[in-house]
């Protein structure tokens, strides 16, 4: 008894520990993949010459029967298009680390149906991914602790509520049901008896709908256990109903007949057995013949099975009864000597071959009349192969394909990267390894023969990509060539692009298959020296840590294939270290710095700790103790110890290493490099110009593409950082103008120089707060440029290549081409557009750092533009649109505004022109301006064809639009860029769609905007379709839009997934925008839609759906900041600006004061902001908010001035009611209308200056506001009120007497207010009901004289004080001329207009103490005395 209560205790605390290990490794790997979605990166691929492995191991076929996905040992996934006639490959997918084990598609909410574009996967690693085939995007991504082997989708009903499902099963205990749109854990089915691994299992449907969900399991062991869901459980485990012991061991596969579920087959390796499902007895056994080994199978119908094995053959069977009369067989089953089931026939949809992996296979039927059944099966060798039988088991047809079939077909087939420069283009030599260094814009590729090529990157993609006549001439491509290794270079290190404060920037490293490690000098080209240290090639060129000893720190570490590792010191060209003693290859390399130790963990799980000082063995461990020694160097080490990553890693092997930093330098080298190249202009007057220039490139990354590292040669793929280019064309034309007047100006170097520094300073500054995020080692990239010891004469002849050359590339590539001549000749004559030679490959990155490649079309003939701009660009999703929409008109609208920016030189015509005429000055103006005008003109034409013409010029193509989602998502991008090109996209799509195609996007985002009014009906859980919203860019970061408190607030504790809150936030934004821009359409209607599913409240037909909206955005605005949400985060100046676009519609549902305060405190500090706001460089989040707020205060001021005005007037009334109160000074003397005056203050004269009519209706309240905002201590007799506020000068109601500092405005009444500054009250006169068109005090300030244009009076008002202004005299009207000889002018009608109506058209000026002149609006001069 206390061995079975302890069982069951070990059990709970198992399913404990494994929600807690999914739940933080969901967290560590969110942190680690958050810097791979910040900027907006486009990739290309350049595929090599071979095709790139894949090794199937796992395969599905959607349940539209279109598309089959296939997953590799490598990681990677397959996606190949099936139209019942051919099958071709669409794209690669990349995410997984390990080998994919299972496929398995997404079921939808109802019973029985599938979606179509959903797919999840498992690795053998733990990782579950739910992927969007539609474009590549992985939408959701968790980790298991184990291994799983399979997954299965299916809706069970949990808690009594349906729900997709995915059940996953492997090498641990418990069976896991997973949400199929989360990935989190809905239910686990752990074992109380005898747990052991999974073998396999299978779910038993429901015969009918009050019945509950059965599943089957099989352990390693041989126990068979089932376990039952009851449709109302609600807890988060179960434990197994029935539990029995069976003889089947090596169990491989388990399927049930799913018409009746009577039947069970289960596969074992050597034998098949056919079980009853319900007593679970066997009916019958099958074993494999000699040599056979089965690997699955499954029912074809009632009484023919299918089995297929390691050689490729499938099998099938018939058996001696059906499922429907199996009763009789059993009754008869001890008469017959052995079960007999009739062998049908052999089917070989491969060459029949006893495989060196095992194929993978599965077997689908239609759900048509036809009832087709079809067999699927890949290969080692990557190919696919479909075979369709008949219910009978008769075959019809079978197809095959293979990547290598795919570029067999191709007419123009990919070369590699550097080919053409091999001696023979047609057997190039194989690119072994590859490097990129940011630094110089050098892209490194070491060859089989041993031998090393240095080439301009830029310059070489354009020889690849483009029809250029330069790029067609043999020779041209400038590169340099390394000659010293004696068999094939295996690695490459650049150590100054990981840590520059240690070595230098000329060295490079190289390791090679003759065991030799090779310092070159990158500039000259040169060998410096040569290592001989270890007896195998080398594998890995590390760097170690900071910390290390002396020597040690100026060292890098080399790992070789006989599982030896050494320390070579680059300064002192000597060896530091050899270590040589291990016994198995070498897994990862951790440090202990302090303790002086190097730990080699190797693949037998012995771990060897060495001393790097004296290079002695300190003691080899095992088991446990070796684990407790790499858990203490993660705990010691500042970094996260990762395995053997090189600086030469490409992307496919940082997929499976999970190396953070090979992430970074993928996705955010290109923000980074910004500061290396401000660093590096502030070292320009030290270092050569040439050199300073090749330190600052980081928007263009190359990394070599290997699916398997071993086999795959020579594809590459290039990641174009948009954001970081951006910034780069900026910066190059800041600094080029800097040049131009540090040149013009070299005598005088006093005042410019110390501002142009100042400049750079906090040029500099904002750049890392606005392009850097949160935990990015700045520190390691101040200081990289260090000062050079070479002359100019021994700087690198290779050519290096601009942020021009860059930007040319891209926009060249994602150009529409031929859907408009005259723009395509715009682009290639004034602008140096290059056209593509045939189709180019792009990619997807998704936010979890997942991506998608595109392969080439194989229908690419040639060069034809037109099937190339169709088919590659727009046809294929609308992420992939977004994404180059965004890309090409943010960087045509950056090109716009730097003066003569285009990628052609200036041609001969045009030099010869500009020498014919360099003795007229005016001429020369003339032809550049004409120049620079028609490039503008060009970049114009260029961004108006794909912001607004495209969807028309591909009108009758399938063209795919750009998601909203998506583009609401960087609504407030912190590139303004980037920005600026969404909100114009995003608004030209919704004008483009219509009422109707806005009405409809309105009813599918309203469902999920999060309920701030009545947080009890918020049930964010419920959910009706996996998540298909997710974006390639910015995950929980400052260019995320995302939140956890924006879903619940502070209603809820309820956890939902990430994509959730993603779709709340992308929600609030969408209907925010159109709100603003079609506010009407958010109006309520009297008529009620019928069956309607959206919930209500959410509705376009009911009252509250502004209401919401409103409360959404109102929330985001005043939610103080948390570490949830930030109080700059982009979603915050989302809400910011669609509080101010739509002001009009929000009115009515928000809290006006409370709104105006929050904007107010935002906008405290504009005046910090202000110059780096008008300057146009990049923003800090902080400086960002303050823009937006202030854009936002104005917009509600001019589109509601009285709102606005009444609203401050009225804080301003309560503040100064509650500072009477002196135990409240102190805490108001920090209020918001006290620290935002000057923002007050700025608006007030804006209205003042635009909209006159309106605050002549509100200028007591005005007047209230100016006092309360100025310092009233400064007025004196020289600077008035007036002189203070210089817009009050245009209201002639308004008077000020700078003697008495009394101030007299006319209210909207007909009285008079006279303000006394000194004491701080005012006085009502009251006067009569008609307006007051002018009034004026006397230069001695006894009198105030009043003109009221509709009564045709003017009265003179003693105002004096007396006993030396301390007690005020009453205030009368002592003087009042009447009728005027003034005649007012008439209106059509007969009624007389006045002149408030129109402006202050009359005004009165005081000549002396007792006469005053009346002007009146059509110039007449009246005089007056008094």
């Amino acid at each position: 008894m206390p061995i079975y209560l302890f069982t069951l205790w070990c059990c709970d605390l198992l399913i404990i520990y494994l929600h807690f290990a999914i739940y933080f490794s969901e967290i560590f790997y969110f942190c680690s993949i958050t810097c791979m979605a910040n900027s907006l990166v486009v990739p290309l691929v350049l595929w090599g010459h071979n095709p790139p492995t894949h090794r199937i191991c796992s395969i599905l076929f959607t349940p539209d029967f279109k598309t089959i996905v296939s997953g590799c040992r490598d990681g990677q996934l397959c996606v190949w298009e099936y139209d019942g006639n051919t099958i071709s490959p669409k794209f690669m997918l990349f995410g997984h680390t390990g080998p994919v084990t299972s496929l398995t598609a997404v079921p939808s909410g109802t019973s029985g149906v599938w979606k179509k574009h959903h797919i999840i996967s498992v690795s053998d690693t733990g990782e579950v991914c739910l992927w969007d085939l539609v474009d590549g995007r992985c939408l959701e991504q968790t980790k298991l602790l184990g291994s799983p082997t399979e997954v299965v989708g299916h809706n069970f009903v949990i808690n009594d509520k349906p729900q997709q499902c995915v059940m996953c099963y492997g090498q641990f205990s418990e069976i896991i049901i997973l949400s199929a749109s989360t990935l989190t854990v809905v239910l686990s089915l752990a074992s109380r008896i005898f747990p052991d691994w999974l073998a396999c299992a299978t779910i038993v449907p429901c015969s009918q709908s009050s019945d509950a969900c059965s599943v089957i399991g099989l352990t390693i062991s041989g126990m068979l256990k089932l376990w039952r869901i009851p449709k109302s459980y609600s807890q988060p485990g179960l434990f197994e109903e029935e539990s029995k012991q069976v003889s089947c061991l090596s169990a491989v596969c388990m399927r049930i007949y799913n018409e009746n579920s009577h039947l069970l087959l289960i596969v074992c390796s050597s034998t098949w057995h056919i079980c009853d499902a319900d007593d679970y007895s066997f009916l019958g056994s099958v074993n494999a013949e000699v040599g056979f080994q089965f690997l699955g199978g499954d029912f074809l119908s009632c009484n023919v099975v299918a089995v297929w094995g390691r050689n490729g053959e499938v099998l099938l069977y018939k058996l001696p009864f059906c499922a429907a009369n199996q009763e009789n067989y059993r009754s008869n089953l001890k008469n017959k000597s052995h079960f007999l089931p009739k062998h049908l026939q052999k089917i070989s949809l491969v060459k029949t071959q006893q495989f060196l992996l095992p194929p993978a296979a599965s077997i689908n039927q239609t759900l048509d009349d036809s009832h087709t059944i079809h067999i699927l099966m890949g290969t080692c060798e990557g190919e696919v192969a479909v075979g369709q039988l008949t219910k009978e088991g008769n075959r019809t047809a079978v197809l095959k394909c293979s990547l290598q079939d795919l570029w067999n077909s191709l007419d123009r087939k990919p070369i590699g990267i550097i080919d053409q420069l091999s001696p023979d283009p047609n057997e190039p030599i194989n690119v072994t390894t590859s490097l990129f260094v940011v630094q110089y814009c050098y892209l490194c590729c070491g060859r089989e023969d041993g031998s090393i090529i240095i080439v301009p990157a830029a310059k070489t993609c354009k020889t690849h990509l483009f029809l250029d006549e330069c790029s067609n001439r043999k020779g041209l491509l400038p590169h340099r060539t390394l000659r010293g290794h004696r068999d094939r270079v295996t690695c490459l290190l650049y150590p100054f692009q990981e840590e520059p404060q240690r070595f230098s920037p000329q060295i490079l490293l190289s390791g090679g298959a003759d065991f030799a490690v090779i310092i070159w000098d990158i500039i000259l080209g040169t060998l410096l020296h040569s290592f001989h240290i270890h007896g195998g090639e080398i594998s890995q060129l590390l760097i170690p840590p900071e910390g290390c000893n002396q020597r040690v720190n100026h060292s890098i570490c080399s790992v070789a294939s006989d599982h030896s590792v050494g320390l070579l010191n680059l300064k002192d060209r000597k060896r530091v270290l050899l270590a040589s003693r291990h016994p198995s290859p070498i897994n990862a390399i951790h440090w202990r710095p302090d303790d002086d130790f190097l730990i080699v963990s190797c693949a037998d799980s012995f771990v060897f700790v060495w001393q790097m000082e004296t290079g002695n063995l300190d003691r080899c461990e095992q088991g446990a103790v070796a684990a407790d020694i790499l858990s203490a160097c993660d705990e010691m080490e500042a970094i996260r110890s990762e395995p053997i990553t090189p600086s030469s890693l490409d992307i496919a092997q940082a997929f499976k290493l999970r190396s953070l930093s090979a992430f970074k330098a993928v996705a955010q080298q290109g923000l980074k490099s910004l500061i290396e190249g401000l660093e590096s202009d502030k070292r320009s007057v030290e270092m050569n110009d040439q050199f300073s220039a090749a330190n600052v490139y980081r928007a263009m990354i190359i990394s070599p593409l290997r699916a398997s590292p071993v086999h795959d040669t020579d594809s590459h793929i290039i990641f174009f950082n948009t954001e970081a280019l951006i910034a780069k064309l900026l910066m190059e034309h800041t600094q080029k103008r800097k040049h131009r007047t540090r040149t013009g100006n070299r005598a005088d170097m006093s005042p410019s120089s110390g501002s142009r520094k100042t400049a750079m300073t906090s040029f500099e500054r904002q750049v890392k707060h606005q392009f850097l995020d949160d935990g990015s080692d700045s520190s390691a990239v101040e200081g990289q440029v260090t000062k050079t010891r070479r002359d100019k004469k021994q700087i690198s002849p290779l050519e290096v290549d601009s942020a021009i050359d860059i930007a040319q590339i891209i926009v060249s590539c994602i150009h529409a081409w031929d859907l408009d001549s005259n723009i395509d000749e715009f682009c290639r004559e004034r602008l140096g557009l290059l056209t593509p030679r045939s189709h180019v490959s792009f990619g997807l990155l998704s936010h979890y750092g997942h991506m998608a490649l595109l392969f080439p079309k194989a229908s690419a003939k040639g060069i034809e533009s037109s099937a190339y701009s169709n088919d590659v660009h727009w046809q294929i999703s609308s992420s992939l649109t977004t994404q180059h929409l965004v890309s090409i008109i943010s960087i045509a609208n950056t090109m716009m505004e730097l003066p003569f920016a285009c990628f052609r030189q200036p041609s001969t015509a045009l030099q010869s022109q500009r020498e014919t005429t360099d003795s007229d000055e005016i001429s020369k103006d003339q032809l550049s301006t004409l120049k620079q005008s028609q490039v503008k003109q060009s970049w114009s034409l260029l961004a108006t064809l794909h912001c607004v013409l495209l969807p028309e010029r591909m009108e009758m193509l399938n063209y795919k639009p750009p998601k909203l989602e998506l583009l609401a998502r960087r609504w407030q991008d912190r590139c303004l860029e980037l920005r600026e090109a969404s909100q114009a996209l995003m608004l030209a799509e919704l004008r483009q769609m219509g009422s109707d195609g806005r009405r409809k996007v309105v009813e599918l985002w309203s469902r999920h905007v999060p309920d701030y009014v009545d947080p009890q009906g918020n049930d964010v859980e419920e959910l009706d379709s996996p998540a298909s919203y997710m974006v390639a860019d910015e995950v929980g970061d400052h260019s995320s839009i995302c939140s956890d408190d924006l879903v619940t607030g502070t209603h809820s504790s309820t956890k939902v997934s990430f994509e959730v809150r993603r779709r709340h936030a992308t929600a609030i934004v969408i209907l925010g925008v159109i709100g603003a821009e079609f506010g009407q359409e958010l109006e309520p209607r009297q008529a009620q839609r019928i069956n309607s599913d959206i919930p209500e409240g959410f509705g376009i037909m009911d009252y509250s759906l502004a209401r919401h909206t409103c409360k959404a955005l109102v929330y985001l605005l005043l939610q103080p900041a948390s570490p949830r949400l930030p109080a700059n985060v982009p979603i915050r100046r989302a809400a910011i600006d669609l509080l101010g676009r739509g002001f009009t519609v929000w009115e009515p549902y928000m809290e006006v004061s409370a709104v105006l305060l929050g904007l107010l405190e935002l906008c405290e500090n504009y005046s910090k902001y202000i110059s780096s706001i008008q300057s146009g460089l990049p923003l800090t989040p902080e400086a960002d908010s303050c823009r937006s707020a202030h854009h936002s205060l104005s917009l509600i001021a001019t589109a509601r001035p009285l709102t606005f005005i009444t609203t401050i007037a009225r804080e301003v009334a309560r503040h100064n009611a509650a500072a009477a109160n002196p135990q409240h000074q102190a805490l108001l003397a920090r209020s918001v209308l006290v620290r935002a005056k000057p923002e007050i203050l700025r608006i007030v004269e804006l209205l003042a200056d635009k909209m006159v009519v309106d605050m002549n209706n509100v200028l007591v309240e005005v007047v209230d506001i100016v006092l309360f905002c100025i310092d009233v201590t400064v007025l004196r007799a020289s600077y008035g009120l007036l002189e203070a506020v210089p817009a009050l000068t245009k209201f002639h109601t308004i008077s000020y007497d700078a003697r008495s500092r009394r101030v007299a405005v006319a209210a909207s009444t007909g009285s008079i207010v006279l303000y006394d500054i000194r004491t701080c009250k005012h006085q009502v006169v009251p006067r009569g009901l008609s307006r007051i068109t002018a009034l004026c005090f006397s230069p001695d300030g006894k009198y105030l004289c009043v003109y009221c244009e509709s009564e045709n009076q003017l009265s003179f008002w003693i105002t004096a004080t007396s006993l030396f202004g301390m007690i005020q005299s009453q205030v009368k009207c002592v003087k009042t001329i009447n009728p005027l000889k003034v005649h007012p002018k008439v209106q059509s009608n007969g009624n007389f207009h006045s002149s408030y109506k129109f402006g202050n058209l009359a005004k009165l000026v005081w000549v002396n103490n007792r006469v005053v002149v009346l002007l009146t609006s059509d110039g007449a001069e009246f005089r007056f005395h008094i």
